[in-house]
């Protein structure tokens, strides 16, 4: 027996049998494929709208622009599926039976999310989403970018280039659609009838009948075709945004259109968009990783704008930690050490990103005590660069490799959650490595290179309470426990205290002599140890115990504990508001102490 629910329609198939119950539709015959009111609630969207709809006040001709691209790429989404007289008023809301109006209102209410989805401006959503209708959405941003565009000053030669446009565009449609439904017999029909088609621009997005085809990941036979008739220049063509039919399949993560696209032309994998990105970028960036993988095995570093070198090879090493494939990293760093001692074209270094990256280590787990205990059984080989390498480029080619006999699978058939701990474990397994080469590849920088990076770095790992970062940092660059935030001049310590991590705070009991210089500091607004725990604990820290009782006991304790750390002439010291650290903790945690009071009466001798 099978159950699938859908917003309007509660199926239960049996075999060859099919019921279908509804309240707004009580016959049969009142399919969606034949209904006057269609309902393609499958349809992505965003394989048509390919803009964003915002007012930028800084650039109102951009705004103008990017309206017509996205009204032109909209209402060829509703055109084809037969949906456009709901914004043009030719298919009005019915007046008969409560059915007729149910159906109505549902088909309209897709047009309108279709719509509201497809705008980021805050100020542009403040405006439509309040309406009710489709139409009336449609109509007032009309009016909204009616109102820039009469502002604008394009000549009339420009109007009438872009009502020639326009017409070219809808010439297009039937080969669009074609496309978009797979139908190769329908579109060859078209290419054969004007053979210039193959190579035109067929959208507001500057897209030809390649970029589309390649775009759907359905059309792949389409692909094929198109560049048996193509030219290797031909598939240098860019949309609006500078992407070639490769930075497209590579977005999108069609691995067998890139195959093909690289096959025919391998200079399409150097080629940078608008954002100066490779499509090896767009794949790792996209959380793809079998393209990500492909491009990697199939990309030089010998040649000009290589993605394993400069500026281009930091981009790729930061997009693939943030995407967490952190093997691929780990990879990449052996492979090619220097891109460690780079920064990407946001000024950011590879120790800079993951140091961020919470999930991706064993302190970002929240795993209770007997799932503690299988992660601490799943047994782990020992982590070698060769075997790394190994399965990166298996993965790449997608070679098989001899099966062995493996009793980890006996564990997951009676251990379910066993499979993914192991993956988990492998991946900070990884994880820990690949901070270790980060480290040590910046050993060979100067000081004054390497130093801003691993400082930033521990003060990052420790507002994010990683502590494997931070003593992987202060192991390799002792100097480093001295770092402090820019804004706050807060220490890695004051940072613990104040985030309450015990991890990273109990460092200073390992430290000699050094830890006296902690005990007297203090931050830009003179706030020492016992004045950071003044602060009310972040939410995901107080949390860890629930009741509010409970959770001022553990405010107290983690105050008691500070004063171990700071001399007993500057434990009422004021800070520069003028406020003590008893001071500060009665002011932060009146109202969780009135909670706890009120809870739990008997707690009042705490305070």
């Amino acid at each position: 027996m099978l159950f699938v629910v859908f917003p309007f329609f509660f199926f239960i198939s049996h075999k060859s049998f099919l019921y279908i119950t509804s309240d707004y539709l009580p016959t049969l015959h009142r399919s969606m494929a034949t209904s006057k009111y269609p309902w393609p609630s499958t349809v992505n969207a965003a394989n048509f709208i390919s803009v964003k709809l915002c007012r930028n006040k800084d650039d109102e001709k951009r705004s103008i622009k990017d309206y017509k691209i996205w009204k032109k790429q909209m209402m060829c989404l509703l055109q084809s599926q037969d949906l456009l007289g709901f914004i043009d008023g030719q298919i009005q809301q019915p007046g008969e039976s409560m059915d007729e109006q149910n159906l109505w209102i549902r088909t309209d209410q897709l047009i309108t999310g279709w719509i509201l989805g497809s705008i980021t401006g805050t100020d542009v959503l403040d405006s439509v989403v309040i309406l009710d209708s489709s139409r009336e959405v449609w109509l007032k941003l009309e009016e909204l970018f009616k109102s820039e565009e009469e502002e604008d000053t394009s000549d009339s030669s420009s109007e009438k280039e872009d009502a020639d446009t326009d017409e070219d565009f809808h010439r297009y449609l039937p080969l669009h659609r074609a496309i978009i439904r797979g139908d190769w017999k329908e579109g060859k029909k078209f290419l054969d009838e004007d053979e210039n088609a193959i190579t035109s621009v067929i959208n507001d997005s500057c897209e030809t009948a390649l970029h589309v085809a390649v775009e759907t990941g359905k059309s792949n036979y389409f692909v094929r075709q198109l560049l048996e008739s193509m030219s290797k220049e031909a598939m240098f063509s860019k949309t609006s945004s500078g992407s070639t039919a490769l930075h497209v399949a590579a977005t999108a993560g069609n691995k067998e259109a890139a195959m093909l696209l690289v096959n025919k032309n391998p200079d399409l994998l150097y080629d940078k968009n608008n954002k100066h990105m490779l499509p090896i970028h767009l794949a790792a960036r996209n959380s793809h990783k079998p393209t990500l993988m492909y491009l990697i095995s199939v990309c030089k570093k010998d040649v000009e704008n290589s993605p394993f070198v400069g500026k281009l090879g930091a981009l790729l090493l930061t997009i693939a930690i943030a995407s967490e494939f952190i093997d691929v990293a780990l990879y990449l760093v052996h492979k090619y050490p220097d891109l460690a001692k780079l920064s990407d074209k946001d000024d950011d270094y590879a120790l800079q990103v993951i140091a961020g990256m919470k999930p991706v280590f064993p302190s970002g787990q929240s795993l209770n005590w007997w799932q503690n205990w299988i992660y601490s059984c799943i047994p782990l080989t020992s982590l070698t660069m060769t075997k790394i390498i190994t399965d990166i480029e298996n993965l790449s080619s997608q070679n098989q490799m001899p099966k062995k006999f493996d009793w980890f699978k006996i564990i997951n058939l009676v251990v379910p959650e066993a499979k993914s701990f192991k993956k988990k474990k492998v991946m900070h397994q990884h994880t820990l490595e690949l901070v270790k080469c980060l480290c040590r590849a910046l050993e060979s920088l100067p000081c004054s290179d390497a130093s801003p990076v691993y400082e930033s770095a521990i003060i990052k790992a420790a507002q994010n309470g990683i502590h494997e970062v931070v003593e992987v940092i202060i192991e390799m660059f002792p100097n480093a426990i001295y770092a402090e935030e820019s804004e706050t001049e807060c220490t890695i310590f004051h940072i613990a205290a104040r985030e309450r991590v015990e991890n990273i705070f109990n460092l200073i009991y390992h430290m000699n002599e050094r830890k006296q210089y902690f005990y007297d500091s203090t931050d830009s607004s003179s706030n020492n140890f016992m004045h950071m725990c003044g602060e009310l604990a972040p939410p995901h820290k107080l949390n860890l115990v629930s009741g509010a009782a409970l959770q001022m006991q553990r405010e107290l304790q983690w105050c008691k504990q500070m004063e171990m750390f700071v001399n007993p002439s500057r434990r009422t010291w004021d800070n520069t508001d003028g406020k003590t650290p008893q001071m500060l903790f009665s002011e932060k945690h009146k109202e969780l102490k009135s909670q706890g009071i009120f809870g739990k009466k008997s707690d009042r001798r705490l305070y």
